[in-house]
């Protein structure tokens, strides 16, 4: 099995184990294991696929990450606070320089405040790679004052949900015109 593959699939369990110390042992009895073929099996109660602890819809599990992907851009870039936050896992985690992100509650509101640093401008991707769970992502941003030139974020999606994320970016003041 590849590295990359064993890390996704580990990640899927950590998840998972975090879906089952929130859910009650009523909503959900699941179990999970990695077949010879290193694919990911989960038995779960219907009850307890529907549980959300910020009373979103269930995911989308059979949604593609780029699918997933782009709707947490569309998400981003209109504004829904409520779709952004939903397309999060509840124990998601989102590691920036010198800071790590965790759950909706700290990742949300961090994803908002980043706009507004910028003026209310929004990033325009630049490209999107893919590989199953992972997808990479590079932007670049130019608000009023600052701007990002180099963006990268990287995501590992899976089950419906961003689990992982990972951002970099430098920022520089926006050049202003000059006068002629």
């Amino acid at each position: 099995m590849s590295l990359v593959r064993l890390a996704v699939v580990l990640s899927s369990l950590v998840a998972l184990s975090a879906v089952a110390q929130d859910a009650t042992t009523d909503s959900l009895q699941a179990s999970s294991h990695l077949s010879s073929e290193g694919s990911l099996t989960l038995a779960a109660s219907p009850t307890a696929l529907l549980a959300d602890p910020d009373g979103c819809p269930p995911p989308r599990f059979t949604a593609s990450a780029l699918e997933v992907f782009y709707a947490r851009y569309e998400a981003l870039i209109t504004g829904d606070v409520r779709q952004l936050t939903c397309l999060y896992a509840p124990n998601a985690t989102v590691i920036l320089p010198g800071t790590v992100l965790h759950g909706r509650a700290q990742i949300v509101p961090a994803l908002l405040q980043f706009g507004s640093v910028f003026g209310g401008a929004q990033p325009q991707l630049t490209s999107v790679t893919a590989d199953g769970f992972v997808v990479m992502a590079t932007f670049q941003l130019f608000g009023p004052q600052l701007s990002i030139p180099d963006g990268s974020d990287t995501f590992v999606i899976a089950f419906g949900r961003v689990l992982y994320q990972t951002v970099h970016s430098t920022v520089v003041p926006t050049a202003q015109p000059t006068a002629p």
